[in-house]
């Protein structure tokens, strides 16, 4: 889970780098990719404070 959340800051800097060489297709690929990430974390979060409690 912290790794995930942790990689948003360098797919940013993906992100930024494919939009500055004009490349729109990787960079909408690596947005999605952050996208599930974000949404993974977020899921492993709720499992885990089920489970916490």
């Amino acid at each position: 889970m912290y790794h995930m959340l942790n990689g948003a800051a360098t797919y940013d800097q993906y992100i930024q780098d494919a939009e500055q060489s004009g490349d729109q297709e990787l960079a909408q690929f690596l947005q999605n990719v952050k996208k599930q990430n974000a949404e993974c974390a977020h899921k492993a979060q709720e499992l885990l404070a089920q489970r916490i409690k």
